[in-house]
């Protein structure tokens, strides 16, 4: 009897036991769903949040530039995004691309989430002006909220669609390495820790001022620069001592003051500076000896016949050519000039419609000049004739103060504007021809192509490299103020 109480009451206990088990098992497994649950539906809550957060900043910057595309970069639930704005063919504006590219390079962990984008506005000169901002926002009760937001960069564009450089910024290109010298000054002056100081100096040493990505508005400027994990950043720089420099069109009312009162005094040291500094050049490329190398150069195209016939005769030999245009012969032909953009050629600015630019008031020798520099530069895509060549070779410290580039003269003339024959291009070519010599032609005459396959396979057989003004004198920058008549020979145009 006892024995049996015992199992009875044994019995109980296992019951009991299995029982409480299995209670402790059902709450282990309803608290495991319920976590379940609750990780589900925070983290699709959290997705919905960042992804409504895109679309709002997305419909945010189209409303300021447009349309846009959009990258993004996630490491260890951080993230950085980026739009940029892309062109009526859906792609991406390269100049505007570019930097934010850069800045997905890396993620800043300090912070939820990094937005790159920009706004637009018409200012500088009344360009398109697009503003980099790096905006910084932390996560809080359900909501991306802005921590921070930083100018980082500007980018003008001008209507032919090319971007205001900082270079462009300068009243003359002779001031480049004074400005230059004056950024390093400024660097060094006012960024104090020592790695990035460096870095910056470094990037001036290396970068032509047109190479520089900056921003310039009424309140500030600064440079972009990267480090060496690929994050972006700028640095804000007084540059009272620089506006004086600036084109004044270019000056933002908040500079005036410095501008008006400094302008004059640097623009006498510009004169006295510009006058010794042409004369270094000239003496230098008189006393050069010239190598094999020849410019061959055409006035007044493009045609739409006979100049892709000179472009086939060129690419045959493998020669390089300088082409001079007259804005008024450009509508049409811009496959003609992308081509040469292609094939290597150079572009040069011959005037709108051939005058005698000396004969002009000032402001049609402008228009006739800008105009013709904006049209060949959108038809070719972007590249922007690096030199001018005045109708008849015509001109005067009047028409040179108004031109801003490099006057290309010649100093072996085919005559076959006048001769209108095959053979005697020929012959006055190759009689006359020597080192480093720039020979005038035109590709708008069929006789001047029918004398090129024959006269360049002479040439080529004579040992003569046929290439651009530029490399003819051996890439090295060809400045305002100076006629180029051939590799050894130039002189200042008159005050």
């Amino acid at each position: 009897m006892t024995v049996k109480v015992e199992l009875e009451k044994r019995k109980k206990c296992m019951t009991k036991r299995n029982l409480d088990l299995g209670i402790k098992i059902g709450i282990i497994c309803l608290i495991m769903c319920s976590l379940g649950v609750l990780y589900m539906y925070l983290t699709n809550s959290t997705g919905n949040i960042y992804q409504n957060f895109v679309n709002q900043v997305s419909e945010e910057v189209e409303k300021e530039v447009g349309k846009v595309a959009f990258l993004d970069k996630h490491i260890e639930g951080k993230a950085t995004l980026a739009f940029f704005p892309i062109d009526a063919q859906g792609k991406p504006v390269e100049k505007l691309a570019n930097p934010l590219h850069k800045g997905l390079e890396t993620v800043d962990t300090h912070t939820d989430i990094s937005v790159f984008s920009y706004t637009k506005q018409k200012t500088l000169n009344q360009y398109d002006g697009y503003y980099l901002y790096k905006k910084q926002y932390k996560l809080e009760q359900g909501k991306y909220k802005e921590q921070s937001a930083e100018l980082l960069a500007t980018y003008y564009f001008k209507e032919s669609g090319e971007t205001v450089s900082f270079q462009d910024l300068l009243e003359d290109s002779i001031d480049s390495h004074t400005v230059m010298e004056l950024l390093k000054t400024l660097v060094n002056d006012t960024v104090k820790e020592l790695t990035q100081k460096e870095k910056l100096l470094n990037m001036l040493e290396q970068k032509k001022l047109s190479e520089l990505d900056y921003a310039y508005t009424k309140d500030q400027f600064s440079l972009l620069s990267q480090d060496d994990n690929g994050k972006i950043f700028s640095t804000k720089l007084d540059i009272t001592d620089v506006i004086p420099y600036f084109k004044e069109t270019v000056v933002f009312d908040t500079y005036k003051s410095v501008y008006t009162t400094k302008v004059a005094e640097i623009r006498e040291k510009r004169k006295t500076y510009r006058q010794q500094m042409l004369q270094n050049i000239v003496n230098g490329i008189k006393q050069k000896v010239p190598s094999k190398k020849i410019a061959l150069t055409f006035d007044d195209g493009p045609d739409s016949d006979t100049t892709p016939q000179v472009l086939d005769i060129l690419e045959k030999y493998q020669a390089k050519a300088t082409f001079y245009m007259l804005g008024s012969r450009v509508a049409g032909n811009e496959n003609i000039i992308k081509k040469m953009v292609e094939k290597g050629h150079e572009l040069g600015n011959h005037s709108w419609d051939h005058p005698d630019l000396t004969t002009l008031p000032v402001e049609e020798v402008k228009r006739q000049v800008e105009q013709t520099q904006q049209a060949i530069t959108a038809a070719s895509g972007g590249v922007a004739p690096k030199s001018m060549r005045p109708p008849y070779g015509a001109i005067n410290a009047m028409v040179n103060s108004h031109i801003n580039l490099p006057i290309a003269m010649w100093n072996v003339d085919s005559l076959d504007w006048k001769t209108r024959s095959a053979e005697k291009v020929y012959e006055v070519v190759t009689n006359h021809i020597g080192n480093g010599d720039v020979v005038l032609m035109h590709d708008i005459h069929q006789s001047t192509v029918d004398s090129l396959d024959r006269l360049i396979g002479q040439l080529k057989e004579q040992g003569y490299e046929m290439v651009t003004l530029s490399e003819l004198y051996d890439s090295h920058e060809l400045v305002s103020g100076i006629q180029y008549f051939s590799a050894n020979d130039a002189q200042i145009v008159s005050e």
